[in-house]
């Protein structure tokens, strides 16, 4: 099944439209981080992850 997508210059194939994510972020001095959020402690100003990683709040995008 094909998939298109139409923006305002055509049609487009979905694999022409997608962004690739991880690369964008490192470029911009970031790191992606796929997990859930589980817990926002608001004292420490930190987010807890599912893998229990603990993220300062201010790294963190809305």
């Amino acid at each position: 099944m094909k998939r298109l997508v139409l923006l305002g210059a055509g049609h487009y194939r979905f694999d022409q439209c997608r962004v690739l994510v991880e690369p964008t972020v490192i470029a911009a001095g970031g790191r992606l981080v796929l997990d859930r959020a589980v817990e926002l402690r608001a004292a420490e100003q930190e987010v807890v992850l599912a893998s229990g990683e603990r993220l300062p709040s201010q790294h963190v995008a809305p």
